[in-house]
């Protein structure tokens, strides 16, 4: 008996030894794991949001793009139709015509009704210097297309311009273009290199040093020519075209009749002399 106590003895020292170390022993504390840090200084956050509003009025006026059928339907490389922008007033309709890069030009479309008619296309500085004249030749039967350059020696302007007159406004087989000043040079640049053109008017033409080297390019092709003798370059040039031309032409000289379009308001009856000869040319 006394044995067994003794035994018992040690075996409740021996678990009172394991327990002790238990409690003695710590967990292992995990390994920390590195983080990343900024090197440089950093921005603090605003601590309020400042919300400002535009400062530009968005544009009112739309265009149609790509995704308009008619757009769409082009062929490559041809030019959008002019684009109306305004109220018609006296049988003008404003509208406006896309050069490359967005470039806009701005023009007045003088149009019959819906019927192709042979077409008359008006270049110049101003398009409202023409006066009545653009409304003269509707009334003779004309499509008309008043158009302002933005530079005379552009020929790829020149062909987005007679695109417009020709996409569904007038007789394809049937244009003129009527250029003053340095509208006149476009209108021999761009002819001489265009087919399209049945009928040229040069009103006051300026630049002498090019132009009477396109002549053989522009023949056989009919062209009236005009100048006042008061405008000396005009008139030195215009007298060097109707040499230079080899088709059927015809040369209007003035006296005191300004330059350009001044010549229409100063001589009057020079409007309806270009609107005889140009029935005569495109058969109306």
């Amino acid at each position: 008996m006394r044995r067994y106590f003794k035994l018992n003895r040690w075996r409740v020292l021996l678990l009172a030894v394991f327990v002790l170390a238990a409690c003695e022993t710590t967990p292992a504390q995990p390994t920390a794991t590195p983080t990343r840090t900024l090197s440089g200084p950093t921005l603090a956050p605003s601590p309020t949001v400042l919300p400002f509003p535009p400062t530009e009025i968005p544009l009112e006026d739309t265009f149609d793009g790509l995704s308009d059928p008619t757009a769409a339907a082009l062929p490559r490389d041809s030019s959008l139709p002019p684009l109306a922008v305004g109220i018609e007033e006296s049988g003008a309709q404003m509208v406006q015509l896309a050069l490359e890069a967005g470039v806009l030009l701005t023009g007045d479309l003088y149009q019959q009704g819906t019927e192709r008619l042979p077409g008359v296309l008006i270049i110049g500085r101003d398009r409202l210097a023409w006066g009545s004249f653009p409304a003269q030749l509707q009334q003779f039967g004309f499509t008309v297309f008043v158009i302002e350059l933005r530079d005379p020696t552009n020929v790829n302007d020149f062909r987005v311009m007679i695109d417009g007159l020709n996409t569904g406004l007038a007789d394809p087989n049937h244009l003129a273009v009527i250029g003053a000043g340095v509208g006149a040079d476009l209108a021999l640049r761009g002819c001489a290199v265009d087919a399209r053109c049945d009928a040229l008017v040069l009103l006051s033409p300026t630049d002498i040093e090019a132009l009477p080297d396109l002549m053989p390019q522009y023949s056989p092709r009919p062209i009236f020519i005009s100048a006042s003798s008061e405008d000396t370059t005009s008139y030195e040039l215009a007298q060097l075209l109707d040499t230079a031309a080899s088709g059927e032409k015809f040369f209007q000289p003035l006296d005191g009749a300004g330059s350009g379009e001044q010549m229409l308001q100063n001589r009057p009856d020079l409007a309806g002399l270009i609107a005889s000869w140009l029935t005569r040319q495109l058969g109306i």
